[in-house]
C-alpha cells in the first residue's frame, strides 16, 4: 500500500492560485488606467488654467484695450489655426455693482476636457481699458 505524498501542490491549488493572481492583475491593470486617465485630466486642466491666467496678467499688465474675442492655441498657449487644442474665449463688460471696473470673464475649453476652465477677473478702466 502507498501512502499519500504532502509535499508539492495540487493542480487544483495551482489553478485557484492562477486565478486568484489573473484577477488582481486585471484590478490593478484597471486602476493604473484610471489613474493615467486622471494624471492627463488634471495637466490638460492646469494648463488651461494657467493659460486663463497668463492671459488676464497680460491685459493687467500691458493696458490694453480689451474687447470680445477669441482664439485657438496649443499646449504651450500659442495661437494657432482653429481648431487647437484650447479654444480660449474672453468676454469684458463694465460692473453693474462696481462702476468703474471692468469684469472680464474668460473661458478654456478643450475637447480634451471633461469641463471647461471659467475665469473671472475685475479690472478698473470703466471703458475696457487693462
Amino acid at each position: 500500500m502507498r501512502s499519500a505524498r504532502t509535499d508539492g501542490f495540487t493542480l487544483i491549488e495551482v489553478l485557484a492560485a492562477m486565478a486568484v493572481a489573473a484577477v488582481t492583475m486585471s484590478v490593478v491593470t484597471a486602476l493604473l488606467g484610471a489613474s493615467v486617465r486622471a494624471v492627463r485630466q488634471s495637466e490638460l486642466e492646469t494648463t488651461a488654467t494657467w493659460i486663463a491666467v497668463r492671459i488676464i496678467e497680460s491685459w493687467h499688465a500691458g493696458g490694453a484695450v480689451v474687447s470680445d474675442g477669441q482664439a485657438a492655441l496649443d499646449r504651450a498657449g500659442r495661437p494657432v489655426e482653429p481648431p487647437g487644442l484650447f479654444q480660449l474665449e474672453w468676454q469684458a463688460r463694465p460692473d453693474a455693482l462696481s462702476p468703474g471696473l471692468v469684469r472680464c470673464d474668460v473661458t478654456v475649453a478643450s475637447p480634451a476636457l471633461e469641463q471647461p476652465v471659467r475665469l473671472t477677473a475685475e479690472s478698473p478702466g470703466g471703458s475696457g481699458e487693462r
